[in-house]
């Protein structure tokens, strides 16, 4: 994450959210959290994961998508908080 009003661009957090390489993410309605979807590298790691922003701890791991590959997410627009999730195994 990087800041868009310094013209140096400073980075503002740098997290290793997933095992595997990351197809999609989302900000939620306050700007606070991050969901982050993509591939997962083994059966164990999440292939969804929530993170704050500014600190880049975990809020919380999503449901894993059969064959471990999740491609879009989205936050609900309003309270209380939900995320969606796509992926290529019809889930």
């Amino acid at each position: 994450v990087w800041a868009y009003d310094n013209e140096e661009h400073l980075c503002k957090l740098e997290n290793q959210a997933l095992t595997g390489p990351i197809r999609d993410i989302a900000w939620d309605l306050d700007s606070k959290r991050l969901a982050v979807v993509g591939e997962r590298a083994d059966a164990t790691s999440p292939c969804c994961r929530v993170i704050q922003w500014d600190t880049g701890v975990t809020c919380g791991d999503l449901g894993q998508h059969t064959r471990g590959r999740a491609t879009s997410c989205d936050f609900k627009p309003n309270r209380p908080m939900r995320i969606v999730t796509s992926g290529k195994d019809d889930s």
